[in-house]
C-alpha cells in the first residue's frame, strides 16, 4: 500500500478539524488550541514538498476557521496565513483574500475547444478566462483549479467536482448546475470569493462543499437539492430561496442576508443541527423549517419569521433583536434554549401560546 503524502495527511487532518469545530458546544479556548496546533503542524511540514492545490485548499479552510474563532470569542491574533505561504513555492499570497472587481485581472474569452482542452488535458489550472454559451453536460472539474474565471449562460448539467476542485474569484452567471455532484464522502468543492448569480441547482448534490467569502444572488434551490454539511463562511445571500432543500448540519458562520429590497427564504428546509453563529439574518424566513438543534448563537434575527418551524433543541443564546412575537407560532418552543434574560422574556404564558398555536398579543412598544 502506497504511503500517504504529507499534503494528503494535512488535508485529511484539516477535514477532521473542520468537523470538530462544527461540533455543538466547542468553546473559544478549545477552538483556538485546535487550530493553533494544526497551524504548527502545517508549519512543521514546510520542509516537505506540498503542491499548490493542497496549499490553497488548506488556506481556505484555515481562513474559514479564523471566522469561527472570531465569532466564538473575538480571537483575531492567530496568523494562519504565514505557515501556508512559507511552504515551498508559495508565491501567490494575494490570492487568499477577497478581491474587489477592480483588483482582479482582466479575463479573456476562450472558445469551447480551448475549454474542452482544459477539462481533458494535463494542465489542471484555468486562469483569467471567460466562457460563454457552452453546453457541456457532465463536465468533469475534479482536481481542477479555476482561478478568476467567468462562466456565462453555460450548461454544466451533471458536472462533477471533488474536494480538490478549487474555484477562487470565479463567477457562474445564468448557468445550470442541475444534478451537479459537488464532492464525495471526504469533502466537497472549495469556492473562495466566488459568485453564483441566477444559477439553477435542481437536484444538485453539493454535500460538504465550502463557500468562503462567496455570494449567492437570485438563486433558487429545489426540494431535490442537498447541501448537507456545507460551510457558508462570510457568505452573502440576496434573493435566495432554499425551497425545501436539505441544508442540515451546515455551517453559516458570519453569513449575511443583504436585506432591504431582497429576500432570503429558508422556509420548509431541513436545517437540523445547522449553525448560524454570528450571522446577519434580518427578515429571513424560516417558516415551516426544521430547526432542531440549530444554533443561532450571537446571530442578528430582527424580523426573522419562525411560524410553524420546529425549534426543539435550538439555541438562541446571545441572539440579537429577537422578539417574542417572532417565535410565538413556532413549534416546540419550550425545548429551545435562551439566555437567562431571554427565558424571563419568553414566559411560560408565551411558550404555552406558541406551542398551542394560539395568537399572542404584541406589546404596545413592539407594534409598528
Amino acid at each position: 500500500m502506497a504511503a500517504i503524502s504529507v499534503a494528503d495527511q494535512l488535508v485529511q487532518r484539516s477535514l477532521l478539524l473542520n468537523a470538530r469545530l462544527g461540533d455543538e458546544g466547542v468553546n473559544a479556548v478549545e477552538a483556538f488550541q485546535l487550530v493553533g496546533s494544526f497551524v504548527d503542524e502545517v508549519a512543521a511540514a514546510g520542509r516537505y514538498s506540498i503542491d499548490i492545490d493542497a496549499r490553497r485548499a488548506l488556506q481556505v479552510l484555515l481562513e474559514g476557521w479564523v471566522v469561527v474563532l472570531r465569532t466564538l470569542g473575538g480571537i483575531t491574533q492567530l496568523d494562519v496565513r504565514a505557515p501556508i505561504l512559507a511552504l515551498p513555492g508559495s508565491d501567490d499570497s494575494s490570492l487568499f483574500r477577497p478581491h474587489s472587481q477592480a483588483e482582479r485581472p482582466d479575463v479573456r474569452s476562450i472558445s469551447r475547444a480551448q475549454f474542452e482542452d482544459f477539462l481533458e488535458g494535463e494542465d489542471l489550472t484555468l486562469e483569467d478566462a471567460e466562457v460563454r454559451g457552452v453546453s457541456m453536460p457532465d463536465a468533469d472539474f475534479r482536481q481542477r483549479r479555476v482561478v478568476n474565471c467567468k462562466f456565462v449562460e453555460c450548461d454544466f448539467h451533471g458536472a462533477q467536482f471533488d474536494p480538490r476542485s478549487y474555484f477562487p474569484m470565479t463567477s457562474f452567471i445564468d448557468c445550470s448546475l442541475d444534478e451537479a455532484q459537488g464532492g464525495d464522502r471526504s469533502g466537497g468543492l472549495l469556492a473562495f470569493d466566488a459568485r453564483f448569480e441566477r444559477v439553477t441547482l435542481r437536484n444538485a448534490d453539493m454535500d460538504l462543499a465550502i463557500f468562503n467569502h462567496a455570494a449567492f444572488v437570485n438563486v433558487e434551490l429545489d426540494p431535490g437539492a442537498s447541501f448537507r454539511g456545507c460551510q457558508f463562511i462570510d457568505t452573502s445571500f440576496r434573493n435566495f430561496r432554499s425551497n425545501g432543500a436539505l441544508l442540515a448540519e451546515s455551517l453559516f458562520d458570519a453569513a449575511k442576508h443583504e436585506a432591504g429590497h431582497s429576500h432570503m427564504d429558508m422556509g420548509g428546509s431541513d436545517l437540523s443541527y445547522a449553525s448560524f453563529r454570528g450571522s446577519e439574518l434580518k427578515n429571513v424566513n424560516f417558516v415551516g423549517a426544521m430547526l432542531r438543534h440549530c444554533r443561532f448563537v450571537g446571530a442578528s434575527l430582527g424580523g426573522a419569521k419562525f411560524e410553524s418551524a420546529d425549534v426543539s433543541g435550538a439555541d438562541f443564546s446571545g441572539a440579537k433583536y429577537l422578539r417574542r412575537t417572532d417565535l410565538h407560532r413556532s413549534m416546540k418552543l419550550s425545548e429551545a434554549h435562551f439566555d437567562s434574560e431571554d427565558k424571563r422574556f419568553f414566559s411560560n404564558k408565551v411558550i404555552a401560546a406558541a406551542n398551542s398555536g394560539a395568537p399572542l398579543e404584541t406589546p404596545a412598544d413592539e407594534r409598528t
